[in-house]
This record gives structure tokens, C-alpha cells and sequence, in this order.
């Protein structure tokens, strides 16, 4: 898989961790006056949003988050005087640009053939096709943003495979082939983790395979579908 088809949210979340915790840190021990981090807590979405922007899946998003995060910066420190929250439409208006940006020059879905993934989204989101003839399970972790995952062309050996799949304020689709049963143990907190899948076994002849598919979605919603 090319660099540019891999997940982007580890990056973008390792950065922000070690952005914020460097912050903390020079809090702590007196290097920065106590509450300098809450003067520049704009600063997590221009971070985000330069990480994004290095990606070309990622640029809409990106774009946004950075003149987000400079309006919010500059209320912040008193350059701009008006209240951010009287213009909120603007937000509206970003969310436009971005989905618009996106409905133009959408790339496809990212095709993977390996047996294992493990992806992790904030304040984005990804497209996965998933190939192999081994798959071994993975897992999904999508926080403000979401996530679609394609297994009908996927199998593997064995009796069951597990994907855990987790959102927060986010969604997540996944789909499946009518040839695998699936159980879903995943839990919705002011959300929901629905199975809309079809079982057909033609062959019966064949041992079945079952995907467990579990985890969380807290004010989100997670399909199973095929």
C-alpha cells in the first residue's frame, strides 16, 4: 500500500497529543505562565488542519479547520473584538465549502490488501476497500468524523474474524458479504449499532464464518449492512 493510501489519523492524533502535552508540560513546571494553554487552545485545530492539509484526501477538511482555528486564535488573543459566536453561519459556510471541495475532487475508496488494519480518525474520516482472501480482523476508531469499510470482496480462513469498530461523535459503515454471518455486540450510548445484514449461504456444504463485529458509539451510529 503507497504512502499516500495510508491512515492519515494517527499522524494527525500523535501530533495533537504531543502538541498539547508539550503545552502542559511547560505549564507544569513554570517554563509558561499558568493558563497559557487556554489562550491558544485554537491552536489544536490550525495543527489538525496543517496535518490534514499535507494530504491531499485531506485538504478540504484541512483548509477549514485552519481558518477555523485563526478566526477562534484571533478572538482569542482580542485582535478580532466581535463575539465568534454571533456569526456561527459561518461555520455553515465552511461545511459547505468543504463537503463541495469534496463532492469535486472525491477521491475513490482506498483498496487494501492486507490482513490487518488498525485506523484511527479525528476530525476526518476514510474510505476502505478491503481485498484480501485472509483477513484477520481490525480495528476502527473514528472521533468527530467517520469511516466506510468495504469487506464484500474480503474472506478469511477459519470459523470467525473480529473487527472492533468504535465512534464518537462520529459514523461508521460497514459492509459484508451475505455469505458471512455476523454478530454485532456493539453498544450505542445516545447513538446506535445497528446490524442490516442479509444472510444467504449457497452452498451449505461450506463451513459458515461468522464476523463479530464490537465496540462503541456514543452519540453516533454504526451500520452493518451488505
Amino acid at each position: 500500500m503507497s504512502d499516500e493510501r495510508r491512515d492519515r489519523g494517527p499522524v494527525i492524533g500523535a501530533v495533537v497529543f504531543i502538541v498539547v502535552g508539550t503545552v502542559l508540560l511547560l505549564e507544569r513546571t513554570g517554563i509558561l505562565p499558568e493558563g497559557f494553554g487556554l489562550h491558544f487552545w485554537p491552536m489544536i485545530f490550525i495543527v489538525i488542519g496543517i496535518v490534514k492539509l499535507a494530504y491531499a484526501g485531506g485538504r478540504p477538511t484541512g483548509a477549514v479547520l485552519i481558518a477555523l482555528g485563526i478566526l477562534l486564535q484571533l478572538k482569542e488573543v482580542g485582535v478580532i473584538r466581535w463575539d465568534f459566536w454571533e456569526l456561527w453561519p459561518v461555520l455553515i459556510i465552511f461545511a459547505g465549502v468543504a463537503m463541495l471541495w469534496q463532492a469535486v475532487a472525491k477521491p475513490g475508496p482506498a483498496v487494501s490488501a492486507d490482513p490487518q488494519f488498525d485506523a484511527f480518525y479525528v476530525f476526518g474520516g476514510g474510505d476502505r476497500q478491503v481485498n484480501t482472501k485472509n483477513f484477520k480482523g481490525g480495528r476502527l476508531f473514528a472521533i468527530f468524523g467517520g469511516y466506510k469499510v468495504d469487506l464484500s470482496r474480503a474472506d478469511f480462513d477459519g470459523p470467525q474474524a473480529v473487527l472492533e469498530a468504535n465512534v464518537i461523535f462520529g459514523g461508521g459503515e460497514i459492509r459484508v458479504p451475505e455469505n458471512w454471518e455476523v454478530s454485532v455486540q456493539g453498544v450505542g450510548i445516545f447513538g446506535a449499532y445497528e446490524d442490516k445484514t442479509r444472510y444467504f449461504q449457497a452452498d451449505r456444504s461450506l463451513p459458515s464464518k461468522t464476523l463479530v463485529v464490537k465496540g462503541v458509539a456514543m452519540f453516533g451510529a454504526i451500520e452493518v449492512k451488505n
